[in-house]
């Protein structure tokens, strides 16, 4: 009488523990689920400083595309950063400016201009050298130079 009184106590609690271990894997489970979602549907509203932290996270997990596009900037040994030849590259300044931009090699040169060459025409006035207010951080049209 003793062992069938001992065995339906341990059933139940065996299930109840199986119980609590699968109600906790189902909720870190959703949880990692709904911090993967909530992060790809509200990327452009986390601070600038954490969608440049979180840029090598993809859109779909097993795909190459990302979240943001790749930069058109590489770093350079000589001038630090330079701008490389894209053509209708959709860029970001912030979680607000997005823009597209075209830029060409010239001369030659490893680095890329925001111009064309038929504009250029081997005769150049003046150079602009700066920062994103020189770059412009907006579509061509809008662009001051």
């Amino acid at each position: 009488m003793l062992e069938t009184s001992s065995t339906t106590l341990r059933r139940p609690a065996v299930r109840v523990w199986v119980g609590r271990l699968g109600g906790i894997v189902f909720g870190v489970l959703f949880a990692w689920l709904l911090a993967e979602v909530m992060l790809r549907l509200f990327f452009f509203s986390l601070p600038p400083r954490l969608q440049l932290v979180l840029n090598h996270v993809h859109k779909t997990p097993f795909t190459e595309g990302k979240l943001l596009p790749d930069p058109i900037w590489q770093s350079d040994r000589e001038y630090l950063t330079i701008t490389r030849p894209v053509r209708d590259h959709e860029q970001f300044g912030s979680a607000e400016v997005r823009f597209s931009v075209t830029t060409e090699s010239l001369w030659g040169s490893r680095a890329a201009f925001r111009t064309r060459q038929e504009l250029v025409d081997q005769h150049v006035d003046a150079i602009a050298v700066g920062d994103s207010f020189t770059f412009c951080f907006t579509d061509e049209a809008d662009c001051w130079v």
